[in-house]
């Protein structure tokens, strides 16, 4: 009987909503959502509302924390993973670096040991070769990080 009546009310005003112009439809229905969310207290957040905590927590003793200390460990372990991730993305680059100084320099000192044993012009356009790729390095503007965004 209830529901018979629940569900009169919901027709009549639902027709009653409809005659009303169209804007003011919008704004009536964006009043109710809002207070069904304050009711409801439902977002999108990592954490449900503490009403809901504490059913969960009468029907499970013990759950809400359980709860709280399961979202502290996977943001640890989040962070973690990051680091280590972070970690691992310098050595890498910083073994990037080391390495391209390190040719770099056994080339240029070839190319210098090139100059002096009589062969100028391969020594030359060795040493120029490397110049530019050392400049070309420093006037680029594009990123291998930034393609990917």
């Amino acid at each position: 009987m209830e529901n018979e009546k629940s569900s009169q009310s919901i027709d009549e005003i639902s027709g009653d909503i409809s005659k009303l112009p169209e804007e003011d439809q919008e704004k009536l229905l964006f009043q109710l959502n809002q207070q069904n969310t304050q009711v409801n207290n439902n977002y999108g957040g990592m954490l449900p509302n503490p009403e809901t905590l504490e059913r969960f927590n009468r029907m499970v003793p013990g759950i809400a924390e359980k709860y709280f200390d399961d979202v502290f460990a996977e943001s640890k372990f989040r962070r973690a993973l990051i680091n280590k991730q972070q970690n691992s993305d310098n050595k890498y680059r910083m073994t990037g670096i080391f390495l391209g100084w390190l040719f770099g320099l056994l080339f240029l000192l070839g190319s210098i040991f090139l100059i002096y044993s009589g062969h100028s012009v391969v020594g030359t356009i060795l040493t120029s070769t490397i110049l530019l790729g050392a400049l070309g390095i420093f006037v680029s503007d594009t990123n291998s990080d930034n393609k990917d965004k």
